[in-house]
C-alpha cells in the first residue's frame, strides 16, 4: 500500500552517523558531544572510514537534491543513529543499522557499537516481514471504523511470521 521501493544497495566500506537532530537532542538529553563520543567509541572496534550525514534544513532539499538515499548508495557499510527516519530508509535499501536510541529499527538490528564489524547485512525476508509489521500499525481513524483494519490484519496474520 505504502508502494516502498525495496532495493539492495552493495555494501561499502564507510560507516555514516547521522546525528540527532536539535529536537531530539533536547527531548532526550543527549550531550552535545554526542557525535564526538560515537566517533570515539567507534575507533575502539574500527578503522572503517566514517562520514556524518546531518539533515539538510530546507525539506525540499532533503526529498530531492541532497538526499539520504543518494547519500549512502555509494559506499555505505552500516549506519548509526539514535532515532531517525534515515535508519528506516537504511534499512529500505538494504544497509544495516545501528540505533542507539529509540528508534524502530531495533525490533529488526538491535547491535551496539562494539558490534560495528560483525553487523549482518539485511535479511530480505525479515526486512519484508518487518516492514509489514511497522505498516500494520498506521491505520486511519476510518480503516479501523469500517473494518479495513481488522480486514487486512486478520488475513495477513498468516503471513507474518516471528523472526527466524
Amino acid at each position: 500500500m505504502f508502494r516502498i521501493n525495496l532495493v539492495n544497495y552493495r555494501r561499502g566500506s564507510s560507516i555514516v552517523i547521522v546525528p540527532p537532530d536539535k529536537k531530539i537532542s533536547k527531548v532526550f538529553k543527549l550531550a552535545d558531544s554526542w557525535v564526538n563520543n560515537v566517533i570515539e567509541e567507534l575507533k575502539k572496534h574500527t578503522d572503517r572510514p566514517i562520514k556524518i550525514r546531518s539533515r539538510p534544513f530546507a525539506r525540499r532539499d532533503r526529498i530531492t537534491a541532497d538526499t539520504f538515499n543518494n547519500f549512502i548508495e555509494p559506499d555505505t557499510f552500516v549506519v548509526i543513529g539514535y532515532s531517525s527516519n534515515a535508519l528506516v530508509e537504511s534499512v529500505i535499501c538494504g544497509i544495516p543499522v545501528i540505533s542507539l536510541g529509540h528508534s524502530a529499527t531495533k525490533s529488526f538490528m538491535n547491535y551496539n557499537l562494539k558490534d560495528v564489524e560483525q553487523v549482518p547485512s539485511v535479511d530480505d525476508q525479515i526486512r519484508h516481514r518487518w516492514l509489514c509489521h511497522l505498516s500494520y500499525k498506521q491505520f486511519t481513524h476510518a480503516e479501523l471504523l469500517n473494518g479495513t483494519a481488522w480486514n487486512i490484519l486478520s488475513t495477513k496474520s498468516s503471513s507474518i511470521g516471528a523472526r527466524s
